[in-house]
């Protein structure tokens, strides 16, 4: 079997310049096999190019998994371990381990959110952008995007990028029941004359799916230094034959090339002592799919996607994405002049061999000072195997005038032993920076809360560059996920969301709404951590000082502990969450023309505040008069239970008739006056 990669170059097709024709680098949709061995030669330049960046992969895959012994045979192109004496000992204490989870929590603790900002005051913009939105927050939770996230952020850290893909599944959504206008007529049909209905199909609507792609398995443009310069891209993936086959039915018979051609699993090779080929039924019944895209071209405008199974062209289409790649890459150190960075783990992989060797060395020595070597004298009769390290043993010998046996000391450890594996320990955490307050180990003298917070903000301002990279990478997900949306959603859609207070809400996505999110600002919320314990003790301060109060100037106990994210033995039967999304929910009904009279149970002096807030926005002011009225009439009958409740408990005077007066209901009469400031004065 030839190499991967060896196709012979006079089967390409470079093209053609000649006048009146649309000049293309690419093999012709007529040639198949030229563009099968096109593709072939294509990813194993790349793949040529950065060889000795994938050697660093499985060797930093391998520390990370604690077998931290390994080597890499470049004839076989493989992992071994690398030999040893019987008596020699390999400690592997992995601290990588430790450190890379700090570095993931980073990364992921801040749950961070793909927002859209409206680029200008347009209701038509204002909307897009909440459509935008609600379609992120579905799509992050029908794809699970937080367990995604984890694992892409662990290919990120040991192999210097993490590749999410974005595709459309046509077997994917809610299952829709349509007429099927290309089925057979029977007899009866067409007896039934010109009322015939044809019988329905359920088909689903299609999702829009994303999927970390391993590192190993993406393959871009050698000469690019990021995705939006390359020309093209791909990645490889493997299929059991009768699934290739079952999907392409028009490519005919497909060869299963998973388990016998040079190109093989990466997961493969990390097996110590890999062999080449396998015997493996589930290797040798695998089919290899390479997937490329191509950027536009003079033939093609809109680019092109290639499919590739078993060395066939099974699909050979128009890119559904124009002049972009379905790829969003996260980067984690970067590399000048390279598409290819450093990862977490490599840049702490020489300080963790240096541990391991010392802590190997000196387990050594001690097992050589509690067992003594022996010099036994010639013809003095000691067998050799009479000497152990036994507790209280006996040995039988003849005297000859000499010390037949005599224990030989190995000399003592050095005195800075303790201090070598301190400072490899030291220098590995210092590489990854993974310093005490990001571990939750105060320094030495640190204990306020301000100090503490000093200290995580210059640390974490070391990892602000890779920080601020993942998060432009989340934004152009969002664009990208929006992009497929007005491509592809062809209809009204109803999302189930978890909104607020874990509540789940189901919001109308429209078709209209999504094409005119198109002038608008995608950005990333930030994923950098913040320090609970810090935030508590600025909230204490603030409180203590006289700056968190009432309107009435009164300390507010309730607003400082929500500050601090901490609840009052009160809070847990108040419901402020469920009312503060009950208040919203009114804005949003009363804002469409739906009156909404407050209830008595309500939580009014929330609801009010959840009202005004409304009341000062852009989206208010919009409103035509007779909606505004609606938010004044329900604010004002906020009031009037304030009013009741703040009343004094006096024995009511009953009117004539038995009944209160009415201006006791109104809040006049010797009560508070009307609480009229709450939406900026009197009318």
């Amino acid at each position: 079997m030839a190499e991967y990669g060896s196709s012979p170059v006079g089967e390409m097709d470079l093209g053609t310049t000649s006048p009146g024709k649309k000049w293309s680098g690419l093999p012709g949709k007529d040639r198949p096999q030229a563009m099968a061995a096109y593709v072939d030669r294509l990813f194993g330049q790349a793949r040529t190019l950065r060889r000795q960046d994938e050697v660093n992969w499985y060797i930093d895959i391998k520390y990370l998994g604690g077998d931290q012994w390994v080597s890499w045979d470049p004839r076989k192109s493989a992992l071994y371990n690398r030999p040893k004496k019987p008596w020699r000992i390999r400690q592997t204490i992995n601290h990588l381990r430790s450190s890379m989870e700090v570095l993931v929590n980073v990364i992921t603790q801040q749950h961070a959110r793909i927002q859209a900002t409206p680029a200008s005051s347009e209701p038509e913009d204002r909307q897009g952008a909440k459509a935008a939105e609600k379609l992120w927050n579905y799509l992050w939770q029908t794809n699970d995007m937080d367990e995604q996230i984890d694992e892409l952020v662990h290919w990120m850290f040991c192999c210097s990028r993490g590749i999410m893909k974005v595709g459309w599944d046509e077997t994917a959504g809610e299952v829709v029941s349509l007429p099927d206008y290309e089925s057979p007529m029977t007899e009866a049909d067409v007896l039934a004359g010109p009322g015939f209905e044809p019988p329905n199909m359920d088909i689903p609507v299609g999702e829009i799916v994303c999927s970390v792609v391993p590192t190993f398995n993406f393959f871009i443009d050698p000469a690019a230094t990021s995705i939006e310069k390359a020309r093209w891209c791909g990645d490889v993936g493997y299929m059991h034959i009768s699934e290739a086959m079952e999907r392409w039915p028009e490519a005919g018979e497909l060869e299963a090339d998973g388990g016998s051609e040079a190109w093989f699993n990466y997961a493969r090779k990390l097996i110590t002592n890999y062999s080449d080929r396998s015997s493996a039924e589930d290797f040798n019944d695998t089919v290899t799919v390479k997937e490329i895209y191509f950027r536009p071209d003079g033939r093609h405008p809109n680019g092109r996607k290639v499919v590739v199974a078993g060395g066939k062209v099974v699909e050979d289409v128009e890119s559904p994405f124009g002049g972009n790649f379905p790829y969003v890459d996260f980067l984690c150190y970067r590399n000048p002049g390279s598409y290819w960075g450093q990862s977490a783990v490599n840049l702490g992989r020489n300080a963790q061999t240096s541990f391991n060797r010392y802590r190997s060395l000196v387990m050594e020595a001690l097992l050589k000072h509690n067992n003594h070597q022996w010099a036994v004298a010639k013809g003095s009769g000691v067998k050799r195997t009479a000497l152990t390290d036994e507790p209280g043993n006996v040995f039988y010998y003849n005297p000859v005038g000499v010390d037949p046996v005599k224990a030989l000391h190995p000399p003592p450890l050095p005195g800075a032993w303790q201090q070598l594996l301190g400072l490899d320990l030291q220098d590995m955490r210092d590489q990854m920076g993974v310093v005490d307050v990001l571990r939750g180990v105060n320094p030495p003298g640190v204990r306020s809360g301000r100090s503490l917070a000093y200290l995580q903000e210059q640390t974490l301002g070391r990892h602000g560059p890779m920080v601020r990279r993942f998060e432009r990478s989340l934004a152009k997900l969002g664009k990208l996920w929006l992009f497929m949306a007005q491509k592809f959603y062809a209809e009204d859609r109803m999302l189930p969301i978890v909104g607020d207070g874990n509540k789940v809400e189901a919001y109308r996505l429209k078709q209209s709404d999504l094409l005119s999110a198109t002038n608008i600002i995608v950005t990333a919320g930030s994923v950098m951590p913040e320090s609970k314990a810090a935030r508590q003790d600025f909230v204490m301060t603030m409180f203590q000082n006289g700056m968190i109060v009432t309107e009435e100037g009164l300390p507010d106990t309730q607003k400082a502990l929500r500050m601090m994210d901490m609840a009052s033995k009160g809070d847990l039967y108040d419901s402020d969450e469920d009312s503060r999304g009950w208040a919203m929910e009114e804005n949003e009904k009363m804002w469409s023309g739906e009156p909404i009279m407050p209830e008595p149970h309500d939580n009014h002096p929330l609801h009010a505040e959840v009202h005004v807030a409304f009341m000062r926005t852009s989206r208010f002011r919009d409103l035509p008069p007779e909606r505004q009225d609606l938010f004044r009439q329900h604010l004002d009958r906020h009031i009037e239970y304030l009013n009741l409740d703040s009343m004094p408990a006096e024995e009511p005077t009953l009117a004539e008739g038995g009944g209160m007066p009415e201006e006791d209901m109104r809040g006049g009469g010797g009560g508070p006056e009307p609480r009229t400031d709450m939406r900026g004065g009197p009318e």
